[in-house]
């Protein structure tokens, strides 16, 4: 079995590129030959340099592309939208790593035209991030419906998912993010570790 992997990979610095080197790792052991065009390439800034993207390669003996979506990336999004728009293509997934949404970023030629704009004050981008959202949230309903599989990390992201992109439950599958085995560690005895925390933590 042939799969493409489309996703960011070590060294870049991101918890999806740790995840996706350890699902290559499994897959692999499992005797499936996985092909990560993508590994050191620049990636597509619109969906019409991912449909030029796709139309370069040869999709016929590839079994099945998936793919790591999410963390604001967008290049991935667009290529999955390009393969879904092929009129024979492979089986295509992907594991969602944020609850609730796809892509996130706005996706929007609009959008990205204002965002590149060096003079304008950064409110700007942010209120046409905004306004693009209907936009963004439709375009990732379209590929969802498209997927052969989607998977997510926790069955509360997956519901949110399944609520947010209109799809029946069952249509997500969620499987746990695994734990590597790591040696056990006696720790010298200590007084007890007070935590302050900054940040957001998602309903998924």
């Amino acid at each position: 079995m042939r799969v493409v992997l489309l996703s960011p990979l070590p060294p870049e610095r991101t918890g999806i590129a740790d995840y996706a080197a350890h699902w290559m790792r499994a897959a692999r052991g499992a005797g499936v030959e996985v092909i990560c065009p993508l590994k050191g390439q620049p990636l597509p800034t619109s969906l019409t340099e991912a449909r030029a993207w796709v139309a370069e390669r040869q999709w016929t003996g590839v079994d099945a592309v998936h793919a790591e979506l999410g963390g604001g990336r967008q290049g991935e999004f667009f290529l999955m939208s390009a393969l879904a728009e092929l009129p024979q293509r492979p089986a295509l997934s992907a594991t969602v790593h944020d609850p609730e949404r796809i892509v996130w970023r706005p996706v929007s030629a609009v959008w990205r035209a204002i965002d590149r704009l060096p003079l304008l004050p950064a409110w700007v981008s942010k209120v046409a991030a905004v306004l693009c959202d209907p936009h963004t949230l439709w375009r990732e309903r379209q590929l969802v419906r498209r997927l052969d599989g989607v998977v997510t990390l926790t069955r509360t992201g997956g519901e949110a998912l399944a609520r947010r992109m209109r799809r029946p439950a069952d249509a997500v599958t969620v499987i746990p993010h695994g734990v590597l085995p790591l040696p056990f560690v006696p720790l010298p005895p200590m007084p007890p570790i007070k935590l302050l925390y900054f940040g957001y933590i998602y309903q998924g």
